[in-house]
């Protein structure tokens, strides 16, 4: 556990290091400051830092418990990214909620909430397990229809992370 966070911080300073050594020059010339975008990211790792110790902490039965109801408030919000004023545009993809001046894409959310749910309904239906369609196939309903919604926004690459992380999940 203690290595797993360690490896974590050295990849984190490594990623910052490599987003100053290609965005300094670009970064001086548009503010003035050659360290923004490296500001900006550490203070990002430093608020993912305080969320990864905060959940951490948290007994991972609560999330099980209460995996329907991520999945549900992450469709949801799949929903309402969709709809014109609600969700904002950006780079040609309409997957962002404005939230106090920054930028949130429910579809993160939905990664998440998707690996705890897919993850509990796999536990809770080993039973099943040599029966395809009925261990598989409900799951995979449910994989295709977020896959759907956000191949809608259209984020291609996070519909295909989701996926493929999720069979990764089914296969092992």
């Amino acid at each position: 556990k203690k290595r797993i966070f360690i490896y974590t911080i050295i990849l984190t300073l490594f990623g910052l290091l490599m987003i100053y050594s290609s965005s300094s020059i670009i970064s001086l010339y548009k503010y003035g400051n050659s360290y923004r975008y490296v500001l900006l990211q550490g203070s990002f790792f430093i608020i993912g830092l305080i969320c990864l110790l905060v959940f951490s902490k948290i007994d991972y039965n609560l999330y099980k418990k209460y995996s329907n109801v991520f999945l549900l408030i992450s469709f949801i919000l799949l929903i309402l990214v969709l709809i014109p004023g609600i969700g904002k545009v950006r780079n040609g993809s309409r997957s962002w909620f404005g939230l106090f001046g920054l930028g949130f894409q429910p579809s993160e959310v939905s990664k998440i909430s998707l690996i705890i749910f897919v993850s509990k309904y796999l536990s809770n239906n080993e039973r099943y397990k040599r029966e395809t369609y009925k261990f598989i196939f409900p799951v995979f309903l449910i994989i295709i229809l977020f896959f759907g919604l956000i191949l809608l926004e259209p984020d291609f690459g996070t519909g295909m992370v989701i996926v493929m992380s999720l069979i990764g999940i089914i296969y092992v």
